[in-house]
C-alpha cells in the first residue's frame, strides 16, 4: 500500500494541472455514478497521510475529490490518444477527468481506487479528523510531542497490542505503512513485538520513533524510498530481506506475521539488533 511519501510525491507531480478546468468527468464509483464536475476549476492537489485530495470550485461551490489508493490504486495523466484510448478501455478505471489547461487537453485518470468520495469543502476536514500527525502534511504543524502520545495512548482495537501494530494506526502516525514500519523499527533498534504499555513508560523511546518516522518520511518525499542503509546498492535495512543478513550486525533477518489493525500484516527485524523480549513467540510467515 502506498505509503505517504508516495501520495506527497504523487501531489507534487499532478499540482501543474492546478487551475485547469474540467471539460468532462466519468466517476465509475456506484455512490458518484451521476456525479458531474463539467464546468469546475482545480483549484488545488494535496496529500494526506494516504489520501489524495482534489479540490474543485464552481461559482462559490467548493468540492473535495478524496480517494485513497490502497495496495494498488494510481493516478496518471495521459495526454496522448493512444493511451487515453487503452486506459478508458480498462475495468479497472475508477475516475477519469478530462482537464483543459492553455489551450491543452489531458486525461486525469485514477485506477484501482480503494476509495472515492466527492464532498463538500467544509466537509473534508471532518472525514480527515481520525488522521493522527501527519510529517508531511502542507495544511498542518507537525507535533512531535502530540505524536509520542498519539503513538502510546489506548486508542481501542488491536494497535493497542505492540509497538509494531501501533506504528500502522493512521490515527496515530498518518502516512506510515508496511515498508517504513519495518524501518524505523530498525533504525530504533526496537522489536516490533514491543507491548505498547511498554513504550507508555518509556517516553524517550518513544519521542525517538515518532524523531525517525518524521524523518524517513521527509527524507523519501522527494525521491523513490530508500532508508539509506550505507551499501547504496540495498534500499532497505530489513524490510523484505528475511533470511538474509542484517545489514549492521550479521544475523539473519526474520520475518513473521503481526496482528493489527486491518488484520495481520508482514513484519521484518533483525532479533539481534532488536532484542526486546517478546510477549510471545510469534508464528513465523515462511
Amino acid at each position: 500500500m502506498p505509503e505517504g511519501d508516495t501520495l506527497f510525491r504523487l501531489a507534487t507531480a499532478l499540482r501543474p494541472l492546478e487551475g485547469a478546468t474540467v471539460a468532462g468527468s466519468d466517476l465509475r464509483w456506484p455512490s458518484l455514478a451521476t456525479a458531474r464536475l463539467e464546468g469546475a476549476r482545480l483549484d488545488s492537489v494535496r496529500a494526506e497521510g494516504k489520501r489524495l485530495l482534489l479540490t474543485l470550485s464552481s461559482g462559490s461551490r467548493s468540492a473535495v475529490l478524496l480517494s485513497h489508493l490502497r495496495m494498488e490504486g494510481r493516478w496518471e495523466v495521459l495526454d496522448d490518444d493512444a493511451g487515453a484510448a487503452r486506459a478508458l478501455r480498462s475495468h479497472r478505471v475508477r475516475a477519469v477527468l478530462t482537464l483543459e489547461q492553455e489551450g491543452r487537453r489531458r486525461l486525469l485518470v485514477g485506477t484501482s481506487l480503494g476509495e472515492l468520495r466527492l464532498l463538500p469543502a467544509a466537509e473534508a476536514p471532518r472525514a480527515l479528523a481520525h488522521l493522527g500527525e501527519d510529517p508531511l502534511s502542507t495544511t498542518r504543524t507537525f507535533d512531535p510531542a502530540r505524536a509520542a502520545n498519539l503513538l502510546t495512548a489506548p486508542l481501542g482495537g488491536a494497535s493497542d497490542g505492540s509497538l509494531g501494530a501501533a506504528l500502522l494506526d493512521q490515527r496515530r502516525i498518518a502516512g506510515l505503512g508496511n515498508v517504513l514500519r519495518a524501518e524505523v523499527l530498525f533504525l530504533a533498534r526496537m522489536s516490533p513485538w514491543t507491548p505498547l504499555e511498554v513504550i507508555r513508560d518509556r517516553l524517550e523511546a518513544a519521542a525517538a520513533v515518532v524523531g525517525l518516522s518524521r524523518d524517513v518520511l521527509v527524507a523519501n518525499r522527494a525521491r523513490r524510498r530508500k532508508t539509506t542503509p550505507e551499501s547504496w546498492s540495498e534500499r532497505y535495512w530489513v524490510y523484505g530481506r528475511d533470511g538474509r543478513p542484517c545489514l549492521y550486525c550479521g544475523a539473519a533477518v526474520r520475518r513473521a506475521e503481526l496482528p493489527g489493525t486491518g488484520g495481520e500484516r508482514a513484519v521484518f527485524w533483525c532479533p539481534q539488533c532488536q532484542p526486546e523480549a517478546l510477549p510471545g513467540p510469534p508464528r513465523d510467515a515462511g
